[in-house]
């Protein structure tokens, strides 16, 4: 259910979806499955820069929404866009 909710939360902007995983986050004692889930579904480097701002900013959402996540969030966004960063300037 949680992977589920993460799929649509993260992807369909102005999603219900997204408050429902916050609510799951604030009650799941499973953190490590739920980062896991987080850091597989995070766009990859060739994806539309669309696609990572809209997730991103879902990321975010969940790090306000949920403080307990909030450094293991951060700590997946700086991941991701240092290799997204790392690919732009490399790519000249």
């Amino acid at each position: 259910m949680a992977y589920n909710l993460l799929i649509e939360g993260l992807s369909v902007e102005g999603s219900h979806a997204l408050r429902a995983l916050a609510h799951l986050f604030a009650e799941s004692y499973d953190k490590s499955t739920i980062l896991q889930c987080l850091r597989e579904n995070y766009p990859h480097k060739l994806c539309p820069l669309e696609m990572h701002k809209q997730y991103l900013e879902a990321l975010l959402h969940l790090a306000v929404k949920s403080p307990g996540y909030r450094a293991d969030i951060l700590e997946i966004v700086m991941e991701n866009l240092v290799v997204f960063d790392t690919e732009l300037v490399g790519g000249d």
